[in-house]
């Protein structure tokens, strides 16, 4: 941290000791070096009251260390308060170091403390934007002056400068209403044209201009400057339109051509199951009016005209796939569906065709089915139909089963504090006997086959320590010294009375404990005369 402030206040130092050199330079812009402030808007005209963002950039064709200039802003605008706001992308662009930012006085001032930098940015750069308000009519440029750049060699560096003008004028007069006349118009021929005449309200309204349109241009158009023309029959909609505000009127037109009708007859057909039919009627291809009469005397519609379809004949018999519902089987022939005499369609009642299909079965079952065991041969079973009990496939004969072929082998697994485990055993898949060895020789049962858990082998253990602590009484002769012994250490136990061994054993330590007792307590006696001779001299 005292380092960064070290080296800010010598960037500081730097560019104040340029300035007195800076303010020698000449105001003249090199062409193959130096800098540029511009300084844009982001609109160039305005009406009082609004917000006008100016947008202050700096254009480098040397490298620059410094830059401090103040913003120029005419009466006639007022700066907003806190509107100013640094653009921190600049720092790394043009490497300038902490730049500030007075709000008040709207001054900028940038140094850098980097006097290595090389980069030269030949764009221009950002470096803040601020709002002024309009409050006067006028015309206003926004600039930089008291403009200072420095260089690299602490010289001035020349800069141009460009500002943004604003012109500040009245504000237009919006559009509040619109009225359109005639209101209503019938046209009788092809062709007939009339003019629509908008006005706009107010009358000193800024912008007058409107648009037309009809809602159907079959029956009348309109042009942009208002003129309507007749098409054909009907009616249709003018509407007028405000481009200021979208205020709108409308004129309801109808267009009434006197028309001779050209008749058209359409003939009668009859109506079947698979298609509508129709009465004779005319139309007329001019008007699309449809008649009862060739004479055009009694109106009618297409649809007043249509016959609906009639019902089906299902009274058919047909044999082909398209009808089949089922095949013929063992018990019952083929059934189809009976058809319309008509049009063919399928109807839901059926009838039966032809004979039965003995060798055609619904559904089999199987029976006389046996499993193979060591002693015996299995049989797969034989597919009986259900129906009709025919054997419809005969079954196989299942050789026996080996014993222990196809063994299945099952892991050893070690028992765990909680679970018990097991060892490695063979199961016979066709007697299902269990056995130590894979070629089934030592048969053993399930229980031989669990390794107990861990807690309850440990309880195990302690019963079997508890049975062995018992005196064995079938302790022969030879044995006698040691039934002894351990008698003597039965007794011993009990009654708390040592045998012989014991006590001598015990005397023995008791002296020698006396002796070591008996020399400690004269070197002590000693130590104590010896201090009383000394301190009676």
């Amino acid at each position: 941290m005292i380092k960064k402030i070290i080296a800010l206040a010598a960037g500081v130092l730097m560019f104040a000791a340029m300035i007195p050199v800076m303010s020698q330079a000449k105001n003249a812009y090199a062409a193959d070096g130096g800098a540029a402030i511009s300084v844009t808007a982001d609109k160039t005209t305005a009406y009082p009251g609004d917000e006008i963002t100016f947008t202050v950039s700096l254009t480098e064709r040397e490298t620059t260390f410094g830059a401090q200039f103040n913003m120029s802003i005419p009466n006639g605008l007022t700066y907003v308060s806190g509107s100013g706001k640094l653009n921190s992308a600049a720092e790394n662009v043009l490497a300038h170091d902490r730049p500030s930012f007075d709000d008040n006085t709207l001054m900028y001032f940038a140094g850098t403390n980097d006097f290595s930098r090389n980069t030269v940015v030949n764009k221009a750069t950002v470096l803040f934007t601020f709002k002024c308000k309009a409050e006067k009519l006028g015309s206003y440029t926004v600039s930089a002056d008291s403009i200072k750049v420095g260089g690299k060699d602490f010289n001035s560096v020349p800069c141009s400068t460009s500002g943004a003008t604003v012109k500040v004028v009245e504000r237009p007069v919006a559009v509040t209403g619109v009225k359109v006349s005639p209101t209503s118009k019938t046209l009788k021929s092809k062709g007939e044209a009339f003019e629509l005449k908008a006005e706009v309200s107010p009358s000193n309204a800024a912008n007058k201009a409107v648009t037309y349109k009809s809602s159907n241009d079959k029956v009348a158009t309109v042009s942009a400057e208002g003129t309507v023309v007749a098409v054909g029959n009907g009616k249709a909609t003018i509407t007028v339109t405000t481009k200021d505000g979208g205020k709108t009127a409308k004129c309801e037109v109808t267009v009434n051509i006197p028309h001779k009708h050209e008749l058209k007859e359409v003939t009668a057909k009859k109506a079947t199951c698979a298609q509508t039919g129709n009465n004779t009627y005319y139309k007329c291809d001019g008007c699309g009016k449809v008649f009862k009469d060739k004479d055009a005397k009694t109106e009618t519609t297409v649809e007043k005209e249509t016959l609906q379809r009639t019902a089906h004949k299902f009274s058919k018999k047909e044999t082909t796939e398209r009808y089949l519902k089922s095949k013929a089987d063992c018990q019952s022939p083929a059934i189809y569906y009976y058809c319309c005499e008509v049009c063919g369609a399928a109807d839901e009642k059926t009838f039966e065709n032809g004979d039965k299909d003995p060798d055609n079965h619904k559904e089999t079952t199987l029976e006389k089915e046996k499993k193979a065991t060591e002693e015996e041969e299995g049989y797969s079973g034989d597919k009986v139909c259900k129906a009709c009990k025919k054997v419809v496939e005969k079954g196989k004969v299942i050789e026996k089963i080996v014993h222990m072929k196809d063994a299945k082998k099952v892991e050893a697994k070690a028992a765990t504090d909680k679970e018990d485990g097991n060892i490695e055993y063979y199961v016979c898949n066709g007697c299902g006997k269990l056995y130590k060895d894979a070629e089934g020789k030592v048969e053993i049962k399930q229980a031989d086959t669990v390794i107990k858990a861990k807690d309850s082998s440990s309880e195990a253990d302690s019963s079997e320590i508890t049975e062995s602590s018992q005196p064995d009484e079938s302790l022969d002769s030879t044995d006698s010294s040691s039934a002894a012994d351990s008698e003597s250490k039965l007794v011993t136990t009990m009654t708390g009375t040592p045998s012989r061994t014991d006590s001598a054993s015990s005397h023995t330590g008791l002296m020698w404990g006396i002796i070591i007792g008996a020399i400690v307590l004269a070197v002590a006696i000693l130590a104590f005369i010896i201090i009383l001779i000394v301190k009676s001299r």
